[in-house]
């Protein structure tokens, strides 16, 4: 599947970054809920970076709250794009969940005036 002309055709994504997110219902409840918002709409998402405020891709780093968000990427893939760029607050997700996600990356991006 071509993702960039499937985003092209339909022009529905929707970016999420610096949530910050931890485990905790009063910051992660929120967050979720945003989630499963997105699952009942058409759009794409993509995912750029310090999602959580920790997050180290190792089994004993992680927490329910990592597992709940890869459980919910792992499901809407299959339904959407769902894209990964990992922030200076993720570690290694891109290499141990890739699976997880349409397409992920552990590279970093510089922006500048649009170039």
């Amino acid at each position: 599947m071509n993702y960039i002309a499937d985003m092209e055709k339909n022009g529905k994504i929707i970016f999420i970054a610096d949530a910050h997110i931890v485990d905790d219902p009063v910051s992660s409840e929120p967050f979720f809920g945003l989630l499963e918002q997105i699952a009942d709409s058409g759009f794409g998402v993509v995912f750029l970076g310090d999602i959580f405020e920790l997050w180290i891709a190792f089994d004993a780093y992680e927490d329910p709250v990592h597992r709940r968000f890869l459980d919910w990427c792992r499901r809407e893939k299959t339904r959407r794009m769902v894209g990964f760029i990992e922030g200076n607050h993720e570690f290694y997700v891109a290499k141990r969940h890739a699976d997880a996600f349409t397409w992920a990356s552990d590279r970093t991006y510089y922006l500048s005036n649009g170039k």
